[in-house]
């Protein structure tokens, strides 16, 4: 399909690449190009003055950056830093979700930090693995399997409880990424991690069985990313344990840990059915049937906030009330979901 009715002149090719002609230039438009979608509305609708900014990642990123960035030949550098493709993806990402950009500009000093070159580059391609967002101070979530007690699994003997930090001396930490399983505190993607703990992908965690957790890791900790199919796990000196996941299904989808609040937004599941009308029925803990008055009411209030908040481009679960009943909770995510 062509198309010259706006001020640029371009072709949507069968397999869905755009080429066009703009600023005295012959560009291609990938149909996996971050900014695809919005290239089409551009073209639709006529409005090309931000199509360069659009299709030129680097230049977006630059502009985005307000001078924090620069680009030279090419190669997008921070201060003297150069920038790795995921990295710049990984802005481009967070610009299109909403996201401010100071959480890249730390979790970029967080990585400087980290003494070794090789173990900088390695974090890369573990980051690389889906669903691994970054924090907004700086650090990133991953995975791990523990057993049913919290202790790890390969030697019953360090506390991943809810909220521990387990540590280790760094220089006692295998460096060499050859090496698949070597000393170290090791940390996973979902599909490793639900592979190494006999999980099962989209069932609920069983009972007396091993416990999956979501971990928060500051770059400057990695140690080494070990040459695996995928890279998806690695090996680190020290950890946070952020939260406990009872389904085993790509939970970082919809989970952002905030170092403000020092929680996870909450994770529910929207129920099969909407919260149950009261019938008015007494029980024998309220004889007077007030509760059910009352649990109607938070789940109504609930419902509103998960609206508001879905309307509002909020995170999933981030404005909860840390003390939320379970019906307010219910009530979110059904109005959350319906948004």
């Amino acid at each position: 399909m062509s198309n010259t009715n706006t001020n640029v002149p371009y072709t949507i090719k069968t397999n869905g690449s755009i080429t066009l002609y703009l600023n005295a230039e012959c560009m291609t438009v990938a149909t996996d190009h971050t900014n695809y979608n919005k290239v089409i509305d551009a073209l639709k609708t006529g409005e090309t003055d931000g199509l360069e900014t659009l299709i030129n990642v680097a230049k977006a990123v630059v502009q985005y950056a307000s001078g924090q960035i620069r680009v030279e030949n090419g190669v997008v550098f921070y201060g003297s830093f150069e920038l790795h493709n995921t990295l710049t993806n990984r802005i481009l990402r967070m610009m299109n979700e909403g996201f401010k950009f100071d959480h890249m500009i730390k979790f970029l000093e967080n990585l400087l930090q980290n003494p070794s070159n090789r173990a900088v580059n390695e974090t890369y391609t573990f980051l690389e693995n889906y669903g691994l967002p970054i924090t907004d101070d700086g650090c990133f979530l991953a995975y791990k399997a523990v057993r049913n007690d919290y202790k790890d699994i390969y030697s019953g003997t360090i506390d991943n409880s809810i909220g521990a930090t387990p540590s280790m001396p760094r220089n006692m930490v295998d460096e060499v990424y050859e090496r698949d399983c070597s000393t170290g505190l090791h940390v996973g993607a979902l599909d490793y991690v639900v592979q190494y703990g006999h999980f099962v992908k989209g069932a609920v965690v069983s009972e007396g069985g091993n416990r999956l957790l979501l971990v928060k890791v500051n770059p400057k900790d990695v140690v080494s990313v070990p040459l695996y199919a995928g890279h998806p796990k690695m090996r680190v000196s020290q950890y946070t344990v952020v939260s406990e996941i009872k389904d085993v299904v790509k939970e970082l989808d919809k989970v952002v840990y905030t170092a403000k609040a020092e929680t996870l937004a909450p994770d529910f599941e929207k129920p099969a059915d909407s919260y149950p009308e009261d019938d008015d029925e007494p029980d024998a803990d309220d004889p007077d049937g007030e509760d059910e008055d009352t649990d109607q009411s938070e789940y109504d209030e609930g419902y509103t906030a998960g609206v508001t908040d879905k309307n509002d481009g909020t995170v999933w679960g981030y404005g909860l009330p840390s003390e939320a009943s379970d019906e307010f909770k219910a009530g979110y995510a059904d109005g959350y979901l319906d948004a």
